[in-house]
């Protein structure tokens, strides 16, 4: 990781916003694998809740790290279909994740129902008559 700007030495206390935010994009925001890089790394021993803590005060930054890794792994995906060395069970695999995730519009990866409100909100049900009817009784 010395080539992207952090350099191991002596073991510190302090983790900078550069530094900090370098390891955890480096660890694809996963808050546990960035404990174990600033160990390795730095020399700093800091837990998992405080690395939760500290990037969730900056929710625009832990956003676009979430974007980039799904990016990154959007790509592998694409890598795989694409490979004339990959084997077919293989991009039979990679397909299927792909289309389960973005070819609902298309009617792949629809084996569910998700029911949410505007971007993602809550919403009421409001049942009109008899509601009993609507539950299987054995």
């Amino acid at each position: 990781m010395a080539k992207r700007g952090i350099k191991k030495g002596e073991p510190r206390t302090k983790i900078s916003d550069a530094d900090f935010w370098l390891v955890l994009r480096e660890a694809g925001g996963l808050f546990s694998r960035a404990v174990r890089m600033f160990e390795s790394e730095l020399g700093v021993e800091i837990t998992r809740q405080a690395v939760s803590q500290r990037a969730k005060k900056s929710p625009e930054l832990l956003a676009d790290i979430d974007e980039e890794t799904l990016d990154i792994t959007e790509e592998t995906i694409i890598g795989i279909l694409r490979s004339s060395k990959t084997d077919t069970n293989s991009k039979l695999k990679a397909a299927g994740m792909l289309l389960s995730a973005r070819g609902k519009k298309r009617g792949y990866g629809v084996g569910r129902t998700e029911l949410t409100g505007e971007e993602g909100s809550t919403f009421k049900i409001e049942v009109v008559g008899d509601a009993s009817k609507l539950f299987h009784k054995e």
